[in-house]
């Protein structure tokens, strides 16, 4: 056993630490701890970081169903040959997938909450659009029948101008809708 994995001097002590605590307890031997130590300081001297040695770490508990001496095997070599480049465990695999369930389900929320939000804008419009069509038709109905005769004659000369080819009812909407438009209602 070299003396670098029991070194109190060794900056990689806590980070031993905590991988080895990451280790199945019933490969926490009295032999192969040491070992394990060993490994993980090597592993960190040649610049692997925790997250990756942790990653190799659980690629290995759920690849490795070996003895300890295989596990400890099959650790070494996983770390050695990037075996579990891209691996994603079961249980993060699991989070992963509830996880996008989650947003696909807050996104529907979020689109039905528009979408209703924006029905309650258009019908409001509606309302409020039919509140100013009644107020208009009130104010024209309020005016004495000459003022009302002139308006509506200006309103049919307007729109005969804007579209000669088209004859308008004198009491029809389009007469109306201009008459409000000359009143500024």
């Amino acid at each position: 056993m070299s003396s670098s994995a029991n070194s109190k001097d060794n900056p990689h002590n806590q980070d031993v630490d905590h991988l080895i605590s990451l280790l199945p307890k019933d490969k926490l031997t009295e032999e192969f701890t040491p070992q394990f130590k060993l490994l993980f300081v090597k592993a960190l001297s040649k610049g692997f970081s925790i997250e990756y040695i942790a990653l190799a770490i659980t690629y290995t508990i759920d690849h490795s169903k070996g003895s300890i001496f295989e596990f400890k095997s099959y650790l070494g070599k996983t770390l050695d040959n990037n075996y579990h480049a891209g691996y994603v465990s079961k249980h993060e695999a699991l989070r992963i997938k509830q996880e996008k369930q989650r947003q696909a389900e807050a996104d529907r929320i979020t689109r039905e909450r528009l979408k209703a939000q924006k029905e309650r804008e258009e019908l409001e419009q509606i309302r409020i659009e039919n509140e100013s069509r009644q107020q208009a038709l009130e104010s024209l109905k309020a005016l004495n029948p000459d003022r009302y005769r002139e308006v509506q004659y200006q309103a049919l000369d307007i729109l005969e101008r804007q579209r000669p080819t088209y004859r308008y009812d004198a009491n029809g909407a389009f007469v109306k809708a201009q008459m409000s438009i000359i009143l500024g209602l």
